[in-house]
């Protein structure tokens, strides 16, 4: 467990924020129309930054592949999802998110899963299986960063189906 949360989840979660970072850093704004609560990533971001991505998979897949008793498992499984959804491999990403879901692990990584999954939905216009989760989700005990995720995507969903007043509620 040692070796697994403070080598490679370390180190992957190291790089996310990372790029994470340089996303910010690199959007632009479209002050001429209205923001997004949460904006799409670039097919573009994904593609510049494919070896960070595909750093953060990998060290992700050693805990995997050389810890398989580990605890952090899940999170692996949840750094691995969170780097196919910014390269906009949704297909890959919602299963790796529902397959966090599906295995026995802690409730901070299935909630946050099940709030990417939230996310992906809504990006894609699912609105049904969005909804779904996000039923889901409100029966979860959230912590104060999960909450805040789930309710930036949950003002999110209205305004992707360009519904203002629910947005701004």
């Amino acid at each position: 467990n040692l070796n697994a949360k403070y080598n490679a989840i370390w180190q992957a979660d190291r790089l996310k924020k990372t790029i994470q970072k340089k996303f910010w850093e690199e959007r632009k704004e479209d002050y001429k129309s209205i923001l997004p609560i949460i904006p799409k990533v670039d097919s573009t971001f994904g593609q510049q930054h494919a070896s960070d991505i595909d750093q953060v998979i990998k060290k992700a897949s050693l805990v995997i592949d050389r810890h398989q008793n580990s605890n952090y498992i899940d999170d692996a499984y949840t750094l691995i999802g969170w780097g196919r959804y910014i390269k906009k491999d949704y297909k890959n990403a919602l299963e790796t998110f529902k397959f966090v879901n599906s295995i026995d692990n802690d409730p901070r990584s299935q909630s946050t899963s099940l709030i990417h999954l939230y996310q992906i939905y809504i990006h894609q216009y699912d609105f049904v299986s969005a909804e779904k989760v996000g039923e889901f989700i409100q029966s979860l005990d959230l912590n104060q960063s999960q909450k805040n995720n789930y309710l930036l995507s949950r003002a999110f969903y209205p305004q992707s189906k360009n519904e203002i007043i629910p947005t701004i509620a």
